[in-house]
């Protein structure tokens, strides 16, 4: 979730493997990515999606995981290819904008947040049914602030 903007290297990797790079704002930048051979991974699976690149000319006409079904998702149709090694294989059509209340990372707030909140209910970091991911607002407990932000965003959708 990071904007990287107008520099002379987005990312520069030496020798760094099986890193994950994905929901950033890669935006207007002399070279995008320059590394000693690396193989990394850049998206984070259908429909979570990857990264925004501003020099990504695909189109979003389709969806689904192959990009082969009807309809527009936010997702670009074909991947932005970084290097030999390294493909976002769902670049963003539009810079990345977290959507609180998403806590599976599927870009919309519905029953499966609803019920990884409840499942997490009362829990706190260290405890057996933590989750990171439902302590929305970082003070290592899920509680009743972090349920409200997933019901205020219920049926938000991030396109």
């Amino acid at each position: 979730e990071n904007t990287i903007t107008d520099c002379s290297y987005a990312i520069s990797l030496g020798l760094s493997n099986s890193n994950s790079f994905y929901h950033n704002n890669i935006i207007d930048n002399s070279i995008n990515f320059q590394t000693i051979p690396s193989i990394n991974s850049w998206d984070n699976g259908y429909p979570s999606g990857g990264n925004y690149w501003s020099e990504y000319n695909g189109t979003d006409v389709c969806s689904g995981a192959y990009q082969n079904e009807t309809g527009s998702d936010g997702i670009g149709d074909t991947p932005y290819i970084i290097d030999e090694y390294n493909i976002d294989r769902y670049p963003l059509m539009k810079p990345y904008v977290p959507l609180l209340g998403d806590l599976n990372e599927d870009r919309k707030v519905d029953g499966k947040d609803i019920g990884i909140i409840a499942k997490a209910f009362g829990s706190y970091e260290g405890g057996p049914r933590w989750n990171p991911n439902a302590d929305i607002n970082g003070d290592r407990k899920v509680e009743g602030k972090d349920v409200i932000t997933v019901a205020k965003n219920y049926g938000k959708k991030n396109q």
